[in-house]
C-alpha cells in the first residue's frame, strides 16, 4: 500500500469526502510525495522529538 492509497482510505475511515477542496488538495500534495521527501520528514521530526 503505497502513502496516496494509505490517505484515501483514512479519509473514508474518518467520513470525510474526496470531494471536499481542502481533501482534494490534500490527497494532491500526498500523492506527490516522493520516498525521499519521506525520509527527510522522518529525519527532521525524530530531530524535532529529540528537541522535546
Amino acid at each position: 500500500m503505497n502513502i496516496s492509497d494509505y490517505a484515501e482510505s483514512l479519509i473514508f475511515r474518518i467520513h470525510l469526502s474526496p470531494g471536499n477542496h481542502l481533501v482534494a488538495k490534500i490527497l494532491a500534495r500526498v500523492s506527490n510525495v516522493t520516498p525521499r521527501q519521506l525520509h527527510e520528514l522522518g529525519v527532521v521530526s525524530f530531530i524535532y522529538a529529540g528537541l522535546f
